[in-house]
């Protein structure tokens, strides 16, 4: 849905997208206040969602706390 715009599962094209950035509560913890912002892409036909992490430095982050 990200870079299709369309959704894998009932190929709607109504797509909400709800950035990460600003909401703690949708992120990934790396400890007690620390976290990676997720982004969401929702389908507003069928609810299906794909989530990604917002940048190449929240994955660095991520690999480097396992």
């Amino acid at each position: 849905m990200k870079y299709t715009g369309r959704c894998p599962k009932c190929e709607n094209n109504e797509i909400k997208y709800v950035s990460g950035t600003n909401q703690s509560k949708i992120g990934i913890p790396l400890g007690i206040t620390s976290w990676v912002a997720v982004d969401r892409y929702i389908c507003l036909q069928c609810g299906y969602i794909e989530q990604y992490v917002d940048t190449a430095q929240s994955l660095q982050r991520l690999a480097n706390k396992s």
